[in-house]
């Protein structure tokens, strides 16, 4: 499930596709193998190498099997084999293929060409997350990769590390939990707890999803049984997210506290999903989605082969908790993602309120050339309360200077 957000949405893909992979004569590490790698709109970047090529994939147990970009994998002229269309968040699909041979990638080779191999079956069309991410996605990767393993994910120290189950023992102090797997899909689910009032808790079977980007999304089903967009207070209906069907609509809600075992994360962002977002509409597959919003706040160990997985705090856990505060969704024009576009304005918010319009193109913001600042960075100033910005946009062939002036939604 990879999802992405107005800020992994980033930045969101919640991929529901199947695919029966079958690995011979892998490697597995008989040592931790260690990977650097880039935390972006929350979402886990990890260098692989295809045909001498370095790119960028997403970490996700939120997918089945590992994909590289279709069109990457046309300049490459990999061999396509069986089309298929992936659904996910957003009522649509998105085109992709299976390869008519597996293709060797490997994971974080460095100068000396050292790396530990993995087996891409297909391919799916990321160029719409590309766009909105304002950089390159040229895969992911998913179960079928990380299932070899346990993975352990450093968030604070940006290092992912590939230990053999074979041989490890132990994470450590911290809170272990025991893992169950979707049928057909395979995906980690844990049970946690939703705190909603003093008198209200209810327990929830949550897909743990490093390829969402958000911190906790509820399926539409949940969402109405237990009433929790009036007893949350939550936000008017907008734009939450992009996944593999497109653009997802829902409500966000601050829940009281959600609790993971002996873990207590207090007033966590909730998107309330609403009725055209895929998978979160259906609640078949899950009830609720914990993406790399909440887990970025730990070291995170997936233990397939156990059934289990370990959070242990770290630096981040002070972090506060919180979602875009502009209602501006911002978009690219693609390659090479130079332009920086308002794709909507949420009416009642901040960026009505200011003065924006659909379509406008970021020029500056307070005096900084926009190409001098990333996708992720300008996301990270909107998610900033109470903040107040000169921005300078082009509309219609002239500059207009317009005063936001950020306000949290819940």
């Amino acid at each position: 499930m990879f999802t992405t957000v107005h800020r992994r949405a980033g930045l969101a893909f919640l991929l529901v596709v199947t695919l029966l992979v079958r690995t011979s004569a892998q490697r597995t590490a008989s040592a931790p193998f260690e990977i650097p790698i880039q935390v972006i709109s929350n979402h886990v970047i990890v260098p692989v190498t295809v045909q001498n090529r370095t790119l960028s994939f997403i970490l996700d147990t939120g997918a089945g099997t590992s994909f590289i970009d279709l069109g990457v994998a046309r300049e490459m002229n990999v061999a396509l084999g069986q089309s298929f269309v992936a659904t996910g968040a957003g009522p649509g699909g998105t085109p992709g293929a299976m390869l008519a041979q597996p293709l060797t990638a490997t994971v974080s080779a460095g100068q000396d060409g050292q790396g530990m191999p993995a087996q891409v079956r297909a391919a799916l069309d990321f160029t719409a997350l590309s766009t909105h991410a304002g950089r390159d996605v040229d895969g992911i990767l998913g179960g079928d990769f990380i299932r070899r393993f346990v993975l352990e994910i450093d968030y604070e120290r940006l290092r992912v590390r590939l230990h053999d189950p074979a041989t490890f023992s132990d994470a450590g102090r911290g809170t272990t939990l025991p893992l169950t797997f979707g049928a057909g899909t395979g995906f980690p689910h844990v049970q946690a707890t939703f705190k909603v009032s003093e008198q209200e808790s209810f327990p929830v079977d949550c897909v743990l999803d490093v390829g969402s980007a958000l911190q906790v999304a509820v399926t539409n089903p949940v969402v109405e049984a237990r009433a929790l967009a009036e007893k949350l207070s939550a936000s008017q209906l907008m734009p939450i997210g992009r996944g593999a069907g497109g653009s997802s609509d829902g409500r966000l809600a601050r829940l009281p506290a959600l609790l993971l075992g002996d873990i207590t994360v207090v007033r966590p962002v909730a998107i309330l999903a609403g009725k055209n977002a895929g998978v979160l509409s259906d609640g078949k597959a899950f009830e609720a989605n914990i993406g790399s919003g909440i887990m970025r706040r730990f070291t995170v160990f997936f233990d397939y082969g156990r059934s289990r997985v370990t959070f242990k705090p770290n630096a981040l856990a002070a972090e506060p908790l919180e979602h875009d505060m502009s209602g501006l969704v911002l978009t690219t024009e693609g390659r090479p993602y130079s332009k920086r576009i308002i794709e909507m304005v949420v009416p009642g918010l901040p960026g009505a309120a200011a003065g924006f319009k659909d379509g406008d193109r970021l020029k500056s913001i307070d005096d900084a050339a926009i190409e001098t600042l990333t996708m992720d960075a300008i996301r990270r100033l909107f998610r900033q309360d109470r903040r107040t910005y000169r921005i300078i946009v082009e509309r219609d062939g002239k500059d207009v200077t317009l005063t936001l002036t950020t306000r949290r939604l819940v």
